[in-house]
């Protein structure tokens, strides 16, 4: 009987991850994929369908890494976004965050280090 539980927990834990494709091999077609350009500052997010990430920022600052694909139908949530490498600038360093983002056409805020959203455009 445990172990019935246990398994439906497990489904159920699964059934709820089923909004993001970063464990499949596949491309990514979220809305998310784009050139963002910062409306408020010179900055860039250039989010791929092969699942990379850059950032370049205002200082020089170049952030390198991969990002959890949301799903097609999601727009606004959040992803997780893995630097591998940064350089220049005030970047943020190496590691894994949960990044908020909202879409609206080609208008897109967003949020990795919890202190408010960017604004960004197509």
């Amino acid at each position: 009987m445990k172990i019935l539980g246990f398994l439906a927990v497990m489904l159920v834990t699964a059934a709820g991850c089923g909004n993001s494709d970063d464990a499949s091999g596949g491309s990514c077609s979220s809305g998310v994929v784009g050139s963002w350009t910062g409306t408020a500052q010179n900055d860039r997010i250039t989010i791929s369908a092969d699942k990379s990430f850059k950032y370049s920022g205002v200082d020089g600052c170049v952030s390198q890494g991969s990002f959890g694909c949301p799903d097609a139908s999601v727009t606004s949530g959040t992803m997780r976004v893995t630097i591998d490498s940064s350089s220049g600038g005030a970047c943020l360093p190496a590691g894994t965050y949960t990044c908020a983002f909202a879409l609206n056409g080609n208008a897109m805020a967003y949020d990795c280090t919890g202190t408010g959203s960017l604004q960004y455009k197509r």
